[in-house]
């Protein structure tokens, strides 16, 4: 007896089958489908599987469950090279042995102590070049390292953040490093008012030499070549007020780096404590995708470049965002279906019974350098959001740039996001991270996207425009007939 079996598919618009060697037909389906119903589809999808081949320093890409793919571009690498292939960055720290935990796999070594001692060390090594420092001081209290690694919760997490903390080493002292592929990020934190005094460190840069310029420290080769930079300290008090009012100089003979902050700014009647002491140490080979700058009214003249969080506050704190290269999907068969700016909202925010922190996603229009952008200089932007996202909670938001990545694809100059506090409350603050990324949701029409049927399971795809078409395809047992069904919607 001769077996039937039923495939279902629905569809939008105009779809064309690819069959083993059936040849294909147009199909019947609703020409005035309406978007919400594209809209809920893509909401209902789920990722399959990560595209392994498509990756690059900064991206990831997915298959979704509905034949649709998802591109996500991360602020910092999450992959690196080793032996031509694309790994997996992660920084969670493991122990290496009694002394020290070490990064699991990354294609820089990096080591911290388990506990904090006078000799104890942050280490940096690449070949033969190599960098550690440790804090100095003979008040210095042995202390253990509470670590936190990065959990992947979501397929889209990645492994690229984690964290060292040793608790009170001087009184009312912590210090935290922040581990990042090729940066770590220092903070030192003054948590009650005490007497301004240097901050010193023991240096243990092997061959390379010392060269200290606008406050910046580089570790350099005989030959000048730049291996480590210790960036420029910035100060920060719980007002928010800032200061990078800080000598830095070296002891050549002692190897010893020496922090002096301004006395003026530390004492001040202003202060408000506890303060934060900052700086990054960057490699080489550091570098971001996606570039933040901040625009403070408090301080007109001041940039303050990535290393706390974007404060946005309404008339006050403007935030800009920009990813320096969107992924490679530009071609004649890809259609965007969304995009999203996925940000995250550090602290909670008291805002009164059903009431919302709305940050308006607003197209910028003009360049700007992140090292450079102040209140003063901000790039002008439209005026009217291109979309609103409302918070209220601690936690993760995406903003919709859809209309916004589309543009850029189709050719505008992408000269990134204003995130605007379009609040009437000029009092409300959100603190955001500095890591945002941009998911773009994608399908492949034609015969490169063409999506396979299985039975029983029913495949949707999404409005596509005049012209363009989609295939599929199954692969049938021989001696079964097949019903195929389209759903037009």
């Amino acid at each position: 007896m001769k077996k039937t079996r039923r495939i279902i598919f629905s569809s939008i618009l105009v779809m064309t089958l690819l069959l083993a060697s059936i040849k294909g037909e147009n199909l019947p389906s609703t020409q005035d489908a309406k978007a919400d119903i594209a809209t809920e589809t893509i909401n209902k999808a789920t990722i399959l599987e990560e595209l392994t081949s498509k990756r690059s320093r900064f991206v990831k890409q997915f298959s979704m469950s509905d034949g649709s793919f998802t591109a996500v571009t991360y602020s910092m690498p999450v992959h690196y090279k080793k032996n031509g292939k694309w790994e997996e960055i992660n920084t969670s720290l493991t122990s290496k042995d009694k002394k020290k935990y070490k990064t699991t796999s990354i294609a820089l070594s990096i080591n911290v102590s388990k506990k904090i001692t006078p000799k104890s060390v942050i280490s940096l090594k690449r070949g033969s070049s190599k960098l550690s420092w440790a804090l100095t001081d003979k008040k210095l209290k042995t202390v253990e390292a509470k670590i936190r690694n990065p959990k992947k919760i979501e397929k889209t997490d990645v492994l690229n953040h984690s964290q060292v903390t040793y608790k009170n080493i001087l009184k009312n002292t912590d210090i935290t490093y922040d581990i990042f592929p090729e940066k770590i990020q220092e903070i030192i934190t003054i948590k009650k008012k005490q007497k301004n005094d240097n901050i010193a460190f023991q240096i243990d840069c092997g061959n390379l030499k010392v060269k200290i310029k606008n406050k910046e420290v580089y570790f350099q080769t005989a030959k000048g070549i730049t291996k480590y930079t210790r960036l420029k300290t910035t100060i920060t008090d719980d007002n928010g007020v800032s200061t990078t009012n800080v000598k830095v100089s070296y002891n050549k003979k002692k190897k010893v780096l020496t922090l002096t902050p301004s006395k003026k700014w530390w004492n001040s009647a202003e202060r408000k404590f506890p303060l934060e002491v900052r700086t990054s140490y960057t490699t080489s080979n550091h570098s971001r995708d996606i570039k933040v700058g901040a625009a403070y009214a408090g301080a007109p003249n001041g940039s303050f470049g990535y290393d706390k969080s974007l404060l946005l506050q309404s008339g006050k704190c403007v935030a800009f965002v920009k990813s320096s290269t969107l992924p490679e999907i530009k071609t004649a068969n890809v259609k965007i279906l969304a995009a999203t700016l996925n940000i995250t909202n550090e602290t909670k925010l008291t805002l009164g019974a059903s009431k919302t922190f709305d940050v308006g996603i607003h197209k910028v229009k003009e360049s700007w350098s992140q090292k450079k952008v102040t209140y003063n200089n901000r790039p002008v932007y439209e005026t009217v959001a291109s979309s609103t996202t409302s918070m209220q909670k601690k936690g993760n938001y995406q903003c919709d740039v859809t209309d916004i990545v589309k543009d850029w694809y189709a050719g505008e100059k992408n000269y990134g996001v204003a995130l605007v506090a379009d609040n009437t409350n000029r009092t409300w603050k959100a603190k955001l991270d500095r890591n945002p990324s941009i998911s773009i949701r994608y399908e492949i029409v034609g015969f490169d996207g063409a999506a396979e049927l299985k039975e029983g399971e029913i495949l949707t795809r999404d409005v596509l425009t005049s012209g363009q078409e989609n295939y599929y395809y199954f692969d049938p047992e021989p001696g079964v007939a097949y019903e195929l069904y389209s759903e037009g919607r």
